[in-house]
Formats: C-alpha cells, structure tokens, sequence
C-alpha cells in the first residue's frame, strides 16, 4: 500500500502509475554502474575472485582482490561484502568506489568462503526499547516498536 501511495505501484485505486498522495521519499545516495554490479553478480554466482581498482578512504585508489559473497542495498547504497586478501579478512565495500572489475579464473581459498565470514552469519537478537526519560513511551509503542 505504502508503494502505490508513494510510487503509484500497483495500479489497484487510479489504474495508473502516478502517485494516489503528493509525497516526497529520499532518493539513492548513489546509483551504482551497472557494469560493476554485473561483474560483482558474475563473481558471486561462479564463486571466482574479483580484481578491481578501488577507491578507500584510508588508503586512497589501489588495486585489490577480493571475494564478493553478497551485494546489499542500504537504501542509500549498494555495498558488496566480500573477502579483502589485502587485508585477510571479510569487509564490506562500496560498489561506486569499485572501477575496472575482472573476473579472475581461480578458486577462492577455503578461508575466503562464505562459511567463514563471522560477521555476516552472527545472528543477534536485539530489543528496543523507548529511552527511560521519555515521557509518554507509549506513544513510542504506537510508532512499532511494540513488544509482542
């Protein structure tokens, strides 16, 4: 419903695609190149490494290698977690910050594979709750984040 107040997905009320309400939503922080997002999607699905040029804050533009597992869009951002052999360990990357992929033709290692990236298999429960100088908390309640 959101969709087609917002975006005027679904057609249901009006048959159209134009919003039902005037309503203003953020956009994308960026749009990703479709050509790295592909060649991401190619190394994650035949299970190969990546070299790219990439561009890091702490240490500028520099090649790499990695092992891309997963793509994820953060609504802002699309970000590829994979395994960093610069650095040995399992990173998140920002996919506009990704030029020149190439597919390399290698088996990942077995310390590069999915199974052994902690981070992205922990499973944490957390609960919300409404900050305890509030007031009125059930008006935060009211908001979603009720305790059922």
């Amino acid at each position: 419903m959101l969709s087609a107040l917002t975006l005027g997905i679904g057609g249901v009320v009006n048959g159209g695609t134009q919003p039902l309400l005037p309503c203003e939503s953020p956009i994308s922080l960026s749009n990703s190149r479709m050509d790295v997002l592909a060649a991401v999607c190619r190394a994650i699905h035949a299970k190969r490494p990546v070299a790219i040029r990439y561009h890091s804050m702490s240490s500028g533009e520099s090649e790499w290698v990695i092992v891309p597992l997963a793509q994820v869009d953060s609504g802002l951002r699309w970000h590829v977690r994979a395994f960093d052999r610069k650095n040995s360990k399992f990173r998140d990357f920002v996919v506009m910050r990704i030029e020149a992929p190439i597919l390399l033709d290698e088996e990942p290692q077995a310390n590069e594979r999915p199974g052994n990236d902690i981070q992205s298999r922990r499973i944490v429960e957390l609960v919300f709750v409404p900050h305890p100088c509030l007031e009125r908390t059930e008006i935060i309640k009211i908001d979603g984040l009720r305790d059922d």
